[in-house]
Parts: C-alpha cells; structure tokens; sequence
C-alpha cells in the first residue's frame, strides 16, 4: 500500500508492505512481519509484535518498532528510533543528521554500518582490526572501529570532546581513511564516523561526524557493532 503523493498520510494496515508519500505519514503496522517506508518527510512510523523492516526515509523521522527482531534504518535526517523488545539491528547508510536510539541494549541489539557505501576501512563486511581501549590513544591506525571506555569531559555530542577522549593512532592515517569511534559519558554512548583530512595520526574535531546517540547505553562491547 503506497500514501498519496503529498500532505499527511494516517495509514494503519496489516497487509505487510506499507509506504507513505511526500508527506509527514504515521504509518502503523500490526501484528506480522511488516515492511515499512516512510518516504520523504517527517514521519511517524509504528509496528506491533513481528519481525520489522522499518525505513524512514528522508525528514526527521521518529520510528518506534514493538516486540520482536526489527530492522530499523531511519533514512536520512536527524530521526528518534526505539527498537522494543526483541533483538534489533540499527541501520546507518549515510552521514546525513544525528540519530537517537533510546533503548539500544549493548549484547542484544546490534549497530550495523553500510561500510561500502559509506567506505569504512576497506568497505567490506569483516570489521578489522576491532579494539576496546581506555583512551586517549592506545588504538592501531589500521582499527576500523575504536571503543573508547574512558568518559568523555563535557557534552557527549560535542566533537571536540570526543576527539580529546580519542587522542591519536600509533601511525598516521592516509588522506581519506574513515573509521568509526565510540565514546561515552558514563550514562550514554555516542557513535562517531571519521575521516582523515591530514596525513597524521591525530583524531580531530573537524574529522568526526556524530552519527547516533545512544541513549541509556552507557557502555557498548566490539560484537555490538556490525559492517554490511
């Protein structure tokens, strides 16, 4: 079932394939394995019980998925997703605004990056190289993604912050190298892609775009994150 072209779409449907339109839609699916694409604008996306396939598209999207293993991707946009009961899979495909998961479960849920697409590392599915460290420093430039466990000192959305909790590789990046960071606050965790402007080792402000907050995840391990 596909919204009409523009204005605000209320669709609530068991069939198992629903799309909004142009508009700011709420969309709700029931019970079953729903597919649901909000399209563009700002849109509400809902689910009951069943094995979702949630996507908000473009807008500022706010998805809330009920019981069950879900797949969430909230588009481009700076969207609110909560994942419910089961075990979900947070999907992100660009760099385009700041997500907030709000009940990530670090062991159950799981953070998945398109790494071809956004060019992680060397873009394929295997995350090399994978490390948990206190921080600052203390990280190989070849790690594609870097945990680091020690709190960040002020605001955890604030780059320069994260950036000062990172510190620098044990050798230089090359022009364009991109990785993903995690920092953390003691109370929440906050995801970062980086991309090398300079041949150093250094990890700076200018570098790191905040990818999602994760709210309540005051600590995340390595297998909570995966590359597609």
């Amino acid at each position: 079932m596909a919204g009409k072209r523009g204005g605000h779409d209320d669709i609530n449907h068991e069939i198992n394939h629903i799309r909004g339109g142009r508009g700011a839609d709420d969309l709700a699916g029931t019970t079953g394995d729903d597919s649901v694409t909000g399209g563009a604008g700002n849109d509400r996306i809902h689910s009951g019980a069943g094995n979702d396939d949630l996507n908000g598209g473009s807008g500022r999207d706010r998805i809330e998925a009920g019981a069950g293993d879900d797949r969430i991707n909230g588009g481009s946009g700076s969207d609110v997703l909560r994942g419910g009961d089961g075990a979900d899979v947070f999907v992100f495909d660009n760099l385009s605004g700041a997500d907030k998961v709000s009940d990530f479960v670090s062991g159950t849920d799981k953070i998945s990056f398109a790494a071809t697409t956004l060019g992680i590392g060397n873009g394929d599915a295997v995350v090399d190289g994978a490390v948990s460290v206190a921080g600052p420093d203390g990280f190989a430039a070849s790690a594609e993604l870097v945990i680091v466990e020690t709190d960040v000192v002020g605001r955890l959305t604030s780059a320069a912050a994260a950036a000062h909790a990172i510190g620098s590789a044990d050798s230089a990046y090359a022009v364009g190298d991109t990785r993903v960071f995690v920092t953390d606050n003691g109370t929440s965790s906050a995801v970062w892609v980086f991309e090398s402007a300079d041949a150093d080792a250094t990890v700076s402000a200018g570098e790191l775009t905040l990818v999602a907050t994760l709210e309540h995840a005051a600590s995340t391990t390595v297998s909570d994150y995966v590359f597609a």
